[in-house]
């Protein structure tokens, strides 16, 4: 795509510019991993969160003229097209041990990026905290559940376990203040369900995680079991 500047004072004097390609922001299913590619600048930044806060943090610049190399020092890996604007980081053989200094133990950068929309962007979803907190504390119960509830309509798939629940439990104490006890019940429930299935049989709380993990956990954990109970269900 080609855009013409032109001269006010001088119309025959038009210098032709190229569009400049915006940066793109990619996220993994689950919410893992984030993928900041700049084709303009030549740079891919990547951020993941393993298991137990164990993470990668990788600022690579892209090689060769066709852009799908990146390099971080001795790490190198490719992004390779997976339909749909998909992309596929696969790091090279020889390189494997130069990119996990990249990461902690139990965390790891190779998968699936897609891209995402511009309502689940990072910086989209601060706002939309941000508005919901505010409508919340302004007593405006009802658009803080709307804001907080179409936030995990949209973006659930690619946030965080941690993330969704915390939204869970907000969404659902927003609908309790609001008198809605059907989806009070249905939001903290729906993290409970998820703790039980991350928990061994016979736990009542999540030691099945990795310790920095379940430390995040049991607060949002008892967060649900507090909303649930308070909006008319079992806990």
């Amino acid at each position: 795509m080609r855009r013409v500047l032109c001269s006010w004072l001088v119309l025959s004097a038009c210098v032709p510019m190229l569009a400049v390609a915006a940066p793109v922001e990619y996220g993994t299913d689950a919410g893992w991993g984030r993928l900041l590619l700049d084709r303009a600048k030549r740079t891919v930044a990547i951020e993941v969160v393993g298991i137990n806060g164990h993470s990668c943090d990788v600022q690579a610049t892209l090689v060769g003229s066709q852009g799908d190399r990146a390099e971080a020092e001795a790490c190198r890996f490719q992004l390779q097209p997976k339909g749909q604007g998909t992309l596929t980081v696969v790091v090279d053989e020889a390189a494997r041990d130069a990119c996990r200094e990249n990461c902690g133990a139990r965390a790891w950068f190779e998968g699936d990026y897609a891209p995402l929309i511009a309502a689940c962007t990072r910086s989209a979803l601060q706002r939309r905290q941000q508005e919901g907190l505010q409508a919340y504390r302004g007593k405006r119960f009802d658009a803080a559940l709307q804001l907080w509830s179409q936030g995990l309509d949209a973006c659930e798939k690619t946030m965080a376990w941690a993330d969704v629940w915390r939204w869970r439990n907000d969404a659902a104490i927003a609908a309790s203040h609001a008198g809605r006890a059907a989806e009070c019940q249905k939001l903290s429930q729906a993290v409970l369900d998820d703790a039980e299935s991350l928990t061994q049989p016979g736990d009542a709380e999540p030691f099945s995680f990795a310790p920095s993990d379940a430390d995040t956990a049991r607060p949002l954990i008892a967060a649900a079991r507090h909303n649930l109970a308070k909006c008319g269900g079992t806990p």
